[in-house]
């Protein structure tokens, strides 16, 4: 199974793409933080399992399309698990 994990690099997002890993999934973390993504994407290497990270902007229609590299990794993407958090701004 491969899953995709939105917010990935963040507090909740890193804890359940590490339980997906834990639980036999290769992941494929998505966030605009790139240190925190790559360190759940090191964690979850390190439990033997794939993962890739991913950044980019879900606002921006251009960003948003990186996604598709889960197509890419190999596999198909089963289950997708968004905690990626949008910011409202009331300007």
């Amino acid at each position: 199974r491969v899953v995709l994990v939105t917010g990935g690099g963040g507090a909740i997002g890193s804890i359940t793409a590490i339980k997906f890993a834990e639980n036999g999934a290769d992941v494929i973390i998505h966030d605009l933080n790139e240190e925190g993504g790559n360190k759940v994407v090191k964690r979850i290497k390190d439990l033997g399992r794939k993962s890739a990270f991913i950044k980019a902007d879900l606002n921006i229609p251009e960003e948003a399309r990186l996604l598709k590299y889960g197509l890419d990794f190999g596999y198909s993407i089963d289950p997708t698990a968004c905690d990626a958090i949008y910011k409202w701004n009331d300007a």
